[in-house]
């Protein structure tokens, strides 16, 4: 846990005052009426709040120093960086095709009379899996225990989807025997829901927006947000899987007695969920034409600009036998050769 940084004076405005007037009795006995209608009060109050914000910066110091500190053994402050965000998109309608939403789509929060709107820019290209083969996923009315007879914590129900469908919102129409789940709390089922996503975490949560079925009791939807998925195989099919797990409160009460059961299932994808941050995008803005004044400058129209992201953004120079050249940021030239 790291140390408090210390004031060096805690002293505040109503503190000032209080310890001004008990000095009155010491040194002007004649002084007697203390209110703040008198003169002199109003003169120690006006002296107490310069003094407040006197200490105020004298308390800063502490926080210079400790920056100081820090360079000394290289630490050093990081650049301003774009608050980023995920945001979630919903297909409006099914689709015939695959949407693309595609890198720097701008969002915006709404523009009011007092406060401009904040626009927020994608990260990178998503495309929401959104055709399924209907086939595969439906149960052509056969009915499916979802848990062993006797259900107990860690039993699971798996499915293999053929696609990635990572940061997807998955729904699932599912058609449930009546009250089949019997004794389960149907407020409050003993499920999670999970995918696979592989290396340490293995087995990663999903967020569950809305469960219809009320625990697999009632025929109804299902709605995920999943994160990140990985591939795997498992009992012969490789495949991307999302899982529904009985979880320790199944021990408990308001747990499963039997299981319940499916009588169809279907898989939709009604959206995902990308990454996006604070910033947008300037296309084809202008910097100036050089004269080849050495150390001659250019202004950009938008500022500021984010840090370089190595990964995404470079320097392109088309060379004069039509070749493209790209460039690489470097903090100096001293590891500079011929050929660059």
């Amino acid at each position: 846990m790291p140390l408090q940084t210390p004031s060096l004076d805690d002293r505040h405005f109503q503190d000032i005052v209080d310890q001004a007037k008990r000095l009155i009795p010491h040194y002007c006995r004649e002084w007697t009426d203390h209110n703040v209608s008198d003169p002199g009060v109003t003169l120690i109050e006006l002296f107490a709040w310069m003094t407040d914000m006197l200490l105020y910066r004298v308390n800063l110091v502490p926080d210079k120093n400790y920056i100081k500190f820090l360079e000394l053994i290289g630490v050093q402050l990081e650049e301003p960086r774009a608050a980023t965000a995920p945001i979630t998109f919903y297909l409006s309608a099914a689709q015939p095709v695959e949407v693309t939403i595609p890198a720097d789509t701008e969002v915006a929060t709404v523009r009011t009379e007092t406060s401009p709107a904040i626009i927020f820019t994608t990260e990178e290209d998503f495309t929401p899996w959104t055709r399924h083969n209907l086939g595969q996923t439906g149960l052509l009315s056969r009915r499916i225990a979802i848990f062993p007879s006797q259900p107990g914590p860690g039993d699971a129900f798996y499915l293999a989807l053929e696609k990635d469908h990572s940061r997807h919102v998955l729904a699932l129409v599912l058609n449930c025997e009546l009250a089949g789940g019997a004794g389960v709390d149907p407020n409050n089922p003993p499920i999670q829901w999970e995918v696979w996503q592989g290396g340490s975490t293995r087995w990663a949560p999903c967020e569950l927006d809305h469960d219809g079925t009320g625990g697999f009791n009632v025929s109804g939807e299902i709605i995920l947000h999943t994160p990140a998925m990985a591939q795997r195989e498992f009992e012969g099919i490789n495949a991307y899987w999302l899982r529904c797990r009985l979880t320790d409160a199944q021990a408990g009460r308001g747990a499963y007695r039997v299981s319940p059961a499916l009588q169809q299932l279907r898989v939709e994808a009604r959206g995902g969920t990308v990454g996006t941050r604070h910033a947008i995008s300037i296309q084809k803005e202008v910097l100036g034409t050089s004269d080849g004044t050495p150390g001659q400058t250019f202004e950009l129209l938008h500022t500021p600009i984010l840090a370089l992201d190595p990964a995404r953004d470079y320097l392109v120079e088309e060379t004069p036998v039509g070749e493209l050249q790209r460039w690489q940021e470097v903090a100096d030239f001293a590891d500079s050769k011929p050929e660059d």
